[in-house]
């Protein structure tokens, strides 16, 4: 055989094996649908979006109520993981979970990992309180802030303020219980969050969510980098979600007037 059409026929080749790698890999959604069901990572410390329910032994909340529907609308049955706020993009690369509904705001440091639905939640990082004691930023100069370290809002609180005492403890928890034993003036959270913390409070009347934003958040459920197509499909079945009425049942669930959460639903899911 000439060395030319030798030269042609292994280029060939090698074109023909890239194209049928391509077209052989079983990407997530693939395995998701498979598999029959989909490991779902959401937070357990995060109530009311998500946590622990220690007499039934599951993990409960906002979070995992709307991902039950989205693996419905997959065809799939839900499986859940908890994960930490610091541990949830590991689970996901390391394959721990096939998708995350953390609590989790899009945050572009960690867009190289992750791929990111539509939103389907629209809130706000603000500061939980003393009832009464904060009704401007400015005066976060004059006060202590815990803060989770490392978290958005210890960044936000950064930003603001540069002459206030800045406590960096280890995580939210530790954060509120510090702001409940007084050891702090305020501490910075998603609001569904901080919330959802202060109801927990024995004495929960002394505390609020100060209405003064930091930042808007938009929650998103992410997938690993790459995962196309099972994004188009969490996004098709969020928007349906929507349009069925069962998102704002969920909503109503968590955050309706009569709950200990109450917030007022000011989105809607759409592309």
């Amino acid at each position: 055989m000439k060395k030319g059409v030798h030269s042609k026929m292994s280029k060939l080749g090698l074109i023909l094996l890239a194209v049928w790698s391509v077209y052989s890999h079983a990407d997530d959604l693939d395995a998701i649908t498979k598999r029959g069901s989909v490991v779902i990572g959401v937070r357990g410390d995060a109530p009311p979006l998500g946590q622990f329910d220690s007499q039934r032994g599951v993990v409960t909340g906002f979070d995992v109520d709307m991902a039950t529907l989205v693996a419905k609308r997959l065809g799939v049955k839900a499986q859940f993981k908890t994960v930490t706020a610091d541990d949830a993009v590991n689970a996901l690369k390391q394959g721990r979970v096939d998708l995350l509904f953390a609590a989790m705001p899009k945050i572009s440091e960690h867009d190289k990992n992750l791929e990111y639905s539509i939103g389907y939640f629209v809130t706000a990082q603000k500061l939980a309180t003393r009832r009464g004691r904060l009704t401007d930023l400015k005066q976060l100069d004059h006060m202590v802030i815990c803060v989770a370290a490392g978290s958005s809002g210890a960044q936000l609180v950064h930003q603001l303020t540069k002459v206030a005492k800045v406590l960096e403890l280890p995580d939210e928890d530790a954060a509120f219980h510090n702001l409940r034993i007084g050891r702090c003036d305020a501490t910075p959270s998603l609001e569904p969050i901080a919330l959802g913390r202060l109801a927990s409070f024995a004495s929960h009347e002394d505390f609020e969510v100060a209405d003064l934003p930091l930042e808007q958040d938009v929650l998103s459920a992410g997938v690993r980098h790459g995962e196309k197509r099972l994004v188009e499909q969490i996004n098709e079945a969020l928007v349906s979600v929507e349009q069925s009425g069962e998102a704002q049942q969920v909503f109503n669930r968590w955050f309706g007037p009569k709950t200990a959460t109450p917030l007022i639903r000011t989105f809607k899911i759409q592309y």
